[in-house]
């Protein structure tokens, strides 16, 4: 083959796989955009609501092992949280000093994998969350627990009687009743 014709030749592979090759790499920067995209929903959805336990953020980090596939230190920063977070607290507050910390380990990861540049000191200290979300979340955990019990009979509805009503009538015939039921003094 003479140099012409591997010209010629040339020129058809381009011609017909160049539009081929164009579409493949507009679907893989299409494919990769939308992974980028689902991997700063979660982060954002984990970032703003740090900490706090709703459906929201639990459905965000429940998703994190599938949209960060692959990424081996975000898995391995999450399946840490999930081992901690199956551990029983013998110090309430040293289990959740590093519950936090390593959620946050894991949050600077994912940072770092969706272009943010947060350092760890960051993550913990720089945000704003008012003294009453706390105090309201807190209360709303113990009326739970508390109507949980009741309702499984491990604790009664506390309650304390006052006074009794004052119709006469009706005392009387309380009186009256009472004393057929128990009998004569």
């Amino acid at each position: 083959m003479t140099i012409d014709h591997w010209f010629a030749l040339a020129i058809v592979i381009a011609t017909l796989g160049g539009p081929i090759a164009a579409v493949q790499i507009q679907k893989s920067l299409e494919r990769d955009r939308a992974t980028k995209s689902r991997q700063v929903a979660v982060f954002r959805t984990m970032m703003t609501g740090r900490l706090v336990l709703n459906d929201e953020n639990v459905k965000a980090f429940n998703s994190v092992p599938v949209e960060f596939y692959g990424n081996y230190e975000i898995l391995q920063a999450w399946r840490a949280y999930i081992a901690h977070m199956g551990v029983p607290p013998v110090d309430p507050a040293a289990w959740d000093g590093k519950r936090v910390d390593l959620f946050l380990a894991l949050l600077q990861k994912m940072a770092e994998q969706v272009g943010y540049d947060y350092d760890f000191v960051q993550l913990k200290e720089d945000w704003y969350r008012p003294q009453h979300f706390g105090s309201v979340e807190t209360d709303q955990q113990k009326i739970r627990q508390g109507l949980a019990a009741i309702l499984d009979n491990r604790a009664a509805l506390p309650m304390e009687l006052k006074s009794m009503p004052a119709d006469p009538e009706l005392n009387a015939l309380l009186k009256k009743w009472l004393k057929q039921q128990i009998g004569p003094d």
